[in-house]
């Protein structure tokens, strides 16, 4: 078994390389032709690999050179606190910076012999993933540092060091990228990809130092008010609030607001603005809400021990903080997805919207589920006769009865809301919707999943009757012992026949839908001098083709506006022809059928 623990740890990193291997694949799909040229591929991860490395050595070795630096200036210490420091420093160091130096030339002069180098997608995933790192070092770094600013905390030089190295190191590759923007499908594939990580990096800092900053004066204000000296104190200072809310906000602003804003429609922007703009408002603003909920059912009905009012009311402050920023990140990002429907006109449902729809209709039925198995448990253990054996304070089913009423209150909605909305938009939606991906995988996994809970816990409703027959204990203790295998088993019961009946009514409409489909003949379309976006790609996928673009040399790619979008589609699929290729010229776009030698 010990083998076991390495080859598990080898995992992640496997899985990591599989993974860019396959996004690389796929972008080379697109822009097949553009990794023919140049360099070749080979030479191109030597380069650029070793550059990657060569720059965290350099960036690691300038930080601690520069720390110890600052450190020197404000007095704490000379350059480094031992010997041992200053040399992994200067070793970082001196060969860090001259090798990232010569890899950078040998890179730069590829692109200068070949133009196809500047749209090489290695050097475009070096690009991205330089800036990631950097990025996340110089926020991380920042939010240590930045808090003496404001007045809170000690001068700390390595910190400063490490954030100023990687910010230059940050805008030094920003630069690079601004001096020849991408111009393929694969190059603004890996700059997109990026920027919309820096997005998410710079939302989740600003949301979490808002309710920060939001917090700390509040709970100081709580409790000089409440002057109780139970109350529980510590934690982040405003100034520390502030710099993770302003770098995060910063970095936020210049990425989306600024860079990738109007990147729409396009699934990358889609799977955005869903799954981490709203669907974390909804995660932050619901779960706070019923944590509100339940520390005021509890002082009302339940049981809330021996404490104070204050003591008890205060966890609300902080839940108060993540359900105004939850609510403000949920109500901005559906404003900014109403002003794009508005703008586009009756886009259809993207699948990062279905994800996003299915997993909050996930939570919510697990919500629900848990409230349920809970009340469920506490009606039998309150119908269990008296004198079972188990020992019972007086008004012991208070606090079960505010969680279920919790639980039940927080989930029903958001299931109600989600699951039936997206039953709505399958009898509006045909085949595209009910033979959606997220749709099936969220049928079959909560049937799957109730399913397996209702099997497992009627072996142990089971196992406790036999016993309790074959060893002439049955007495009411055993109902009790196992009254949460009895509502689970209740609430998986009735979970997997009510999706046991959508999943009948599912195969029936993909039955009929895939007896009414058309045969699809078109396999393979490469656009030529046509410029290639989320939207027409998308339309082409859709119809089963595999898309490829070829760069004319002697124009600018046409672009397809959104009026000529839906013609364009139904002339390639009144070709009846397998391959077509989209030529784009003076006249407009040509479609041409061909076929391989």
């Amino acid at each position: 078994m010990v083998i076991f623990g390495p080859l598990l740890s080898l995992t992640v990193p496997i899985a990591v390389i599989v993974g860019i291997v396959l996004l690389i694949r796929r972008v080379r799909d697109a822009d097949e032709h553009e990794d023919d040229e140049g360099i070749g591929t080979v030479r191109r991860v030597f380069i650029y690999g070793l550059a990657l490395v060569s720059l965290i050595f350099a960036g690691v070795g300038v930080s601690m050179l520069l720390g110890g630096v600052l450190e020197a200036l404000a007095g704490d210490r000379v350059i480094a606190d031992s010997d041992a420091d200053l040399a992994i420093a200067l070793s970082f160091t001196v060969v860090g910076v001259p090798a990232w130096v010569i890899f950078a030339a040998l890179a730069q002069r590829a692109v200068n012999q070949h133009p196809s180098e500047g749209r090489a997608h290695l050097r475009w995933l070096y690009l991205g993933l330089a800036r990631g790192i950097a990025i996340s070092v110089a926020l991380g770094q920042g939010a240590t540092a930045l808090p003496v600013v404001f007045g809170t905390g000690e001068f700390d030089g390595g910190s400063w060091g490490w954030a100023l190295t990687w910010l230059a190191i940050w805008v030094l590759h920003e630069l690079l990228v601004r001096s020849a923007p991408a111009t393929t499908y694969g190059s603004r594939f890996f700059d997109r990809l990026y920027r919309y990580f820096a997005a998410v990096v710079g939302l989740f800092m600003f949301g979490m130092g808002l309710i920060a900053t939001l917090t700390i004066p509040a709970l100081r204000a709580y409790d000089a008010i409440a002057a109780d000296p139970l109350m529980v104190r510590g934690g982040w200072h405003v100034g520390e609030a502030i710099s993770v809310g302003l770098l995060g906000g910063l970095a936020w602003a210049y990425h989306w607001l600024v860079g990738v804003r109007r990147d729409a429609p396009s699934t990358l922007w889609d799977t955005y603005v869903f799954l981490f703009g709203v669907l974390t408002g909804v995660a932050a603003s619901v779960g706070a809400a019923g944590t509100i909920l339940y520390i005021a059912l509890q002082w009302l009905i339940g049981d809330p021990g021996e404490t104070t009012a204050a003591a008890h009311f205060r966890d609300t402050i902080p839940a108060a903080g993540f359900l105004l920023v939850g609510a403000a990140s949920w109500m901005y990002h559906r404003l900014v997805l109403d002003e794009e429907r508005e703008a586009r006109g009756g886009l259809p449902r993207s699948e990062p919207e279905r994800v996003y729809r299915y997993l909050v209709a996930a939570a919510g039925l697990v919500t629900l589920a848990v409230g349920l198995t809970t009340l469920f448990a506490l009606v039998v253990d309150v119908l269990t006769p008296e004198g079972a054996g188990t020992f019972r304070e007086a008004e012991w089913w208070r606090n079960e009865l505010v969680t279920a009423i919790t639980f039940l209150v927080v989930g029903a909605p958001l299931w109600v809301r989600y699951w039936f909305a997206a039953q709505r938009a399958a009898e509006a939606g045909g085949a595209a919707e009910v033979e959606s991906p997220s749709r099936r995988v969220f049928l079959f996994g909560v049937f799957g999943v109730s399913i397996l809970v209702a099997l497992v816990n009627l072996v142990i409703l089971l196992y406790e009757f036999f016993d309790s027959i074959l060893s002439s204990s049955l007495t009411a203790q055993t109902l009790q012992d196992v009254r949460w295998s009895i509502a689970m088993l209740l609430t998986a019961g009735a979970i997997s026949v009510y999706y046991w009946l959508v999943l009948r009514e599912h195969q029936e409409v993909a039955e009929r839908a895939e007896a009414e489909r058309p045969v699809s003949v078109l396999r393979e379309v490469i656009l030529v001098g046509v410029a290639d976006d989320d939207r027409l790609r998308r339309g082409l996928e859709d119809a089963g083709a595999r898309v490829r673009t070829w760069r004319r040399a002697d124009r600018d790619p046409v672009a397809v506006a959104d009026d000529q979008l839906e013609a364009l589609l139904a002339r390639i699929g009144s070709t009846s022809r397998p391959r077509v290729m989209l030529v784009g010229g003076s006249g407009g776009i040509e479609v041409i059928p061909f076929e391989p030698e």
